[in-house]
């Protein structure tokens, strides 16, 4: 883990071991290469396709942002949610701007993913985001709301 001062805000950097330790998923279905956490409710992710997904596009980056998100709530939350798991339950206002040849052909593309934890209201934390290619600025997905709860791993 490495911590990095930006502009008098620490900003700590976690590679795919260290993801690992927050969130149950492996190889291939871990869609997170690293992750920069900005704030307690802020990350982004980056993740590189370095081969022909099995998955659509559109559903492996969705599941790309899911995981930043899972990180980023378990980063702070990791003591309380010891013995509990998150599921995904919803999306509200899901918009695609993927491009067909990106569709065709994302091998050898990095993500960049931002997510922003909204609130937590009992077990449900809601997280909006978008993706975009980590050398651009146009968001190819964007996700003005999102939910997963929290729940007891033995329910």
């Amino acid at each position: 883990m490495e911590q990095i001062n930006f502009e008098n805000k620490e900003i700590t950097k976690l590679n795919s071991e260290e993801i690992k330790n927050l969130i149950p998923h492996r190889e291939p279905f871990l869609f997170i290469d690293k992750i920069r956490i900005i704030s307690e409710s802020k990350a982004e992710g980056y993740y590189k396709i370095k081969e022909r997904p099995k998955l659509e596009l559109n559903s492996l980056l969705l599941e790309f942002l899911n995981q930043t998100a899972g990180v980023l709530f378990a980063y702070f939350k990791k003591p309380e949610i010891q013995n509990k798991i998150g599921f995904l339950t919803g999306y509200r206002n899901v918009s695609f701007n993927i491009p067909q040849d990106l569709l065709e052909n994302p091998v050898d593309k990095e993500f960049k993913c931002v997510v922003e934890i909204k609130a937590k209201r009992g077990n449900i934390v809601i997280f909006s985001g978008y993706i975009t290619l980590s050398d651009e600025e146009n968001k190819i997905i964007e996700v003005k709301e999102s939910t997963f709860a929290i729940v007891d791993k033995n329910e």
